[in-house]
């Protein structure tokens, strides 16, 4: 049937620990939805509902959206206090050399991977015409508000339709033969056409930025412009044609960039930068910064215990 949810995937079961630390279950879910400042992002948020629980997964949602909102008003505030116009010179009046050098990798990898909005504040922010972070804040709350209530839909509705056999990428659930679904992956597909070249163009400016300063001084400027943009494209789709699920390739993204773009660097920076700031402000960044380094690491562990009970599961099923 054209509709038959689960006919193409009816062997699939649990194969993941059934008992899990209440910690573990919460890293899951940040990890899972760190990146969901994007379409690919949401995708993942049914899976990471899966994982905590649906009352659980809805509250840490909604905490996720609350800690971005502060975050990226304590990124803009960490930079006007030290004049800085981009993340990477933050980091650099921050951290020195090497601050920046780990923010040009994570810059330029994150945004090559799946989204996040922490990457590109600055550049939204110098875009504003009467800029200030007071205006920052406002757009801030709006923008968070919006994306917080479709991810929380796109959770419920895709965790309530397949529960227990939500893949941690939602659309591999459904039948590739589902005419409906077909019609929704060209739609999602043409609003990747409209994404994409913000972030190309953020892992661009970092490369040309970090790898090729000279680059803006040379006569060949825009053929390497050109060539530096196919080629970013024509890697991300390579990649894309070898991997199967996006659920793995979303999990280690926001462990190892979205995480500390997102959590734990802007609340680092703030720290450093922003001494005089409400110290409420700096307890609650520095809460923050320690719970992403824990969830980070714990993130890290459960993909490791997940990965050993699927091979004990395959293990059982198909036997040597």
């Amino acid at each position: 049937m054209m509709f038959d949810l689960f006919s193409c995937s009816p062997d699939k079961g649990e194969q993941y620990i059934s008992v899990r630390p209440w910690l573990l279950a919460v890293s899951s879910f940040f990890t899972a939805a760190a990146g969901t400042s994007s379409p690919t992002g949401y995708f993942s948020i049914p899976f990471a509902l899966k994982e905590a629980g649906v009352g659980l997964g809805i509250l840490l949602l909604l905490l996720i959206g609350w800690i971005n909102d502060f975050t990226l008003i304590i990124l803009i505030e960490a930079g006007d206090a030290v004049g800085a116009s981009t993340y990477q010179d933050l980091m650099l009046h921050s951290f020195g050399k090497i601050g920046y050098h780990i923010m040009t990798l994570i810059q330029a990898v994150y945004p090559f991977i799946a989204y996040i909005c922490h990457h590109n504040s600055y550049l939204l922010y110098n875009s504003m015409e009467s800029r200030s972070p007071h205006q920052w804040v406002q757009v801030t709350h709006v923008t968070v508000i919006v994306a917080g209530a479709m991810a929380l839909f796109v959770g419920v509705v895709g965790y309530g339709t397949f529960t227990g056999f939500t893949e941690g990428d939602v659309m591999e659930n459904y039948c590739w033969q589902d005419d409906l679904m077909t019609a929704a992956r060209a739609i999602f597909c043409f609003t990747i056409m409209l994404t994409h070249p913000v972030e190309v163009f953020v892992v661009r400016e970092v490369l040309t930025t970090a790898i090729f300063p000279s680059l803006s001084k040379s006569e060949h400027y825009y053929l390497m412009h050109i060539l530096v943009s196919v080629a970013i494209v024509g890697i991300g789709y390579a990649a894309s044609l070898i991997t199967s699920c996006l659920g793995i390739v979303l999990e280690l993204n926001g462990i190892l960039a979205a995480i500390p773009l997102a959590y734990i660097l802007p609340c680092a920076c703030y720290l450093r930068c922003a001494p005089r700031a409400h110290i409420s402000h700096r307890l609650f960044a520095a809460v923050i910064l320690t719970c992403g380094i824990v969830v980070s690491l714990s993130g890290i562990v459960t993909m490791i215990a997940r990965g050993e009970s699927t091979a004990d599961a395959d293990w059982s099923v198909h036997p040597v």
